[in-house]
């Protein structure tokens, strides 16, 4: 299935709230200028659009949300025999050509119509996911915590 740019997706999501499961519906908009550069001062998926829905679909999934801003990663967990290994795929770079791994999702209208964008939280403070979003990711072993304090910090971290 093509996805569209700049036309509204219906979805209907089961999010986790309180215990329970509750369904979601909202819309989501691939942005152009975030897939094309028509706007230098915009970061740029590179991740495919199917990719950019799916891991803004996790993000409502797991309530990785506060007010109308979301937050999320393209991740994969490795296990091997005991160990685990969790991989944070790049999915966007910024202005500046770096590699960005977080993703940001705004519903600026609080309409329920959501676009998203890779995060520059290194440059841009409002990039920065809350510490309620970091503390989840380190609970699911998606972040260790020296990780999310840096992210907290703004400042560089291997992800």
């Amino acid at each position: 299935m093509k996805i569209e740019h700049d036309e509204e997706i219906e979805l209907v999501i089961e999010r986790v709230k309180d215990g329970e499961g509750v369904k979601y519906e909202c819309s989501y908009i691939i942005v152009s200028y975030h897939r094309n550069n028509s706007l230098k001062d915009k970061s740029v998926w590179t991740i495919d659009e199917q990719a950019e829905l799916n891991c803004f679909k996790e993000t409502q999934e797991k309530n990785w949300v506060q007010e109308s801003i979301g937050w999320g990663m393209k991740y994969e967990v490795l296990k091997k025999k005991e160990s685990e290994k969790v991989i944070i795929e790049t999915i966007g770079i910024s202005e500046h050509n770096e590699k960005l791994k977080i993703g940001r999702f705004i519903d600026g209208s609080k309409n329920d119509t959501w676009h998203g964008y890779p995060a520059n939280y290194r440059r841009k403070k409002q990039d920065i996911p809350p510490m309620e979003i970091l503390l989840n990711w380190i609970d699911l072993r998606v972040l260790k915590k020296h990780q999310a304090s840096k992210i907290k910090q703004g400042k560089k971290c291997n992800l």
